[in-house]
């Protein structure tokens, strides 16, 4: 290469050329603004501002699932889990961003039963 371009423009084309590494890098940074970017999008959707847990776990799950539908690929199921994790990572700030907080529910049945006073 340094006969064809010379020594200069030999070292300029290898610096500008990216490396597995930094396209691994690049990688990632796409994944954590998508991921951003549709969890905020998603929080911000929401009309109410109690957001049940139910409804915001059915929400990751369909933005994750829109994203990587094979779940049976390797690679696919590997970038899910990461979006998972990312998404569960920044839902908080999103919430809070758009003041909205997570509405717990307790099932019924597993409340204790207390006898009725009817004094």
């Amino acid at each position: 290469m340094v006969e064809v371009l010379g020594a200069y423009e030999a070292a300029r084309l290898t610096t500008s050329q990216s490396t597995p590494s930094q396209q691994i890098s690049d990688n990632s940074l796409d994944l954590v603004l998508r991921v951003s970017s549709e969890v905020y999008r998603m929080v911000r959707s929401l009309e109410m501002t109690e957001v049940p847990r139910e409804l915001l776990n059915e929400q990751m799950h369909r933005l994750v699932d829109e994203a990587f539908s094979n779940q049976s690929d390797q690679v696919q199921h590997a970038l899910w889990t990461e979006y998972m994790q990312l998404a569960t990572a920044l839902v908080d700030d999103a919430l809070a961003l758009y003041e909205k907080v997570i509405l717990e529910f307790c099932k019924a049945d597993s409340l204790p039963v207390l006898p009725l006073d009817v004094n």
